[in-house]
């Protein structure tokens, strides 16, 4: 038998660099695109509800609301998200990556 020298440890050891390097480069061009979505759609969400806000006090005469409830309330909504994926995150953290990888 003739010994394949591609399938050495150090030309393995590449690849295996090269494909972490690029799902690495794919995933932060993901988040790149997820990030400022994020922030137009905070930025977009917050200009509807001083929209709907205005269009509700001058329909029906309702009271005016502090200026300061719409980024309390946006602040809020962002924080029970944080906490919603704290635990599940911090349980899928102590997983070991040896143990996640495996097949089953």
């Amino acid at each position: 038998m003739t010994k394949s020298y591609l399938l050495t440890p150090l030309y393995t050891s590449i690849i295996d660099t090269y494909v972490f390097r690029t799902f690495i480069y794919a995933l932060d061009m993901t988040v790149q695109l997820f990030y400022p979505t994020l922030i137009y759609s905070v930025i977009l969400g917050a200009a509807l509800i001083i929209g709907l806000k205005i269009l509700l006090v001058n329909t029906f005469g309702l009271d005016r609301i502090d200026w300061f409830y719409i980024p309390v309330g946006m602040l809020v909504l962002w924080l029970v998200g944080q906490g919603a994926v704290f635990g599940p995150a911090r349980k899928a953290a102590n997983i070991p990556p040896a143990l996640a990888t495996r097949t089953v």
